[in-house]
């Protein structure tokens, strides 16, 4: 009997690969285009029915209803409360910083400017 030589061992094809191309990150899904938070705030709190306004756990309990997660966006949340009180479109109620509840400033309502017409010069 004549001994033959083994065939060359060659190794698996999924061994070869890499171990970071095998594992892919696991990726938030997008919010949708045009999303805008401060937009959607507003409108929560302009829809409010309740004469105090509208608390920072009721608006989160929206934004999560309708797609948005507040848990891991806390700071776009409070940065958009933040902006909209300071620039007179909210008024906090009650609390300290972006706590508490917010209604909307009918006065800043009144006083915003209509978009500009063009002018045909």
């Amino acid at each position: 009997m004549a001994e033959t030589a083994p065939a060359a061992v060659q190794p698996p094809a999924a061994a070869t690969a890499s171990p970071k191309a095998a594992k892919k990150k696991r990726v938030a899904p997008k919010q949708k285009p045009g999303f805008n938070l401060m937009e959607e705030i507003k409108q929560m709190v302009a829809s409010a029915e309740h004469r105090r306004g509208l608390s920072v756990v009721a608006i989160k309990k929206t934004l999560d209803a309708k797609g948005y997660k507040p848990e891991t966006h806390k700071h776009q949340v409070r940065a958009s409360l933040k902006r909209l009180t300071d620039r007179g479109i909210l008024i906090q109620t009650t609390g300290i910083g972006a706590t508490g509840s917010f209604k909307l400033n009918k006065d800043n309502a009144l006083r915003c400017k209509p978009a500009r017409e063009e002018t045909g010069r």
